[in-house]
């Protein structure tokens, strides 16, 4: 293991959750003053009950087992993840990984927030996160970046353009068309 890749990837990780404390701060400075609250939790709270799933379920369905679009429950609740050693071949400890790659989802879910900003409440965003992250997220990881299909067929995504920026954006736009438009959307200015 190599401890400066190890700190870089830590400090990576907190890069990724500072700056989902700062996509709060920019979808509440966009909305109005009445919404700013709920706006700012919506990208907040996941960080809470998101990283409970990622501990959970999340990184053994994502980066666990062969098939072709969900992983298995081998590291549930980080079971096997190592805090010395990698079992991905990397020059980081596992536990290090599954930190940095559990970041990833929660700015995901952050970036959709700013689709249903005055839309949609802040317990039923709970609810969709939840969903959203076992049913979408989760299997496009496993899929993309932990060896399944589409990391078999040849793809590579280094940068997240496909978990992360795909995901969020056609996710969002499904739920702006779903939930539809604000209901004052054409009496204030």
């Amino acid at each position: 293991m190599n401890p400066v890749d190890t700190v870089f990837v830590l400090f990576s990780a907190l890069l990724v959750w500072i700056m989902t404390a700062g996509l709060s701060l920019f979808y509440g400075g966009l909305t109005r003053s009445k919404s700013m609250l709920n706006t700012m939790m919506m990208v907040i709270l996941p960080l809470g009950f998101g990283t409970v799933i990622w501990y959970l379920f999340g990184y053994s369905l994502a980066f666990n087992g062969n098939g072709a679009f969900i992983g298995n429950l081998k590291d549930f609740a980080f079971a096997n993840v190592s805090l010395t050693q990698s079992t991905h071949d990397l020059t980081i400890p596992d536990a290090v990984f599954a930190i940095f790659q559990g970041m990833f989802p929660l700015i995901t879910i952050g970036i959709i927030a700013g689709a249903v900003v005055d839309r949609i409440n802040f317990k039923a965003f709970g609810i969709f996160t939840i969903i959203w992250m076992l049913v979408v997220y989760v299997p496009l990881a496993h899929m993309v970046w932990g060896g399944g299909l589409i990391q078999k067929l040849g793809v590579l995504d280094f940068a997240g353009g496909d978990v992360v920026h795909i995901s969020s954006g056609v996710s969002a736009l499904v739920l702006a068309i779903v939930i539809g438009h604000r209901k004052d959307m054409y009496h204030q200015p």
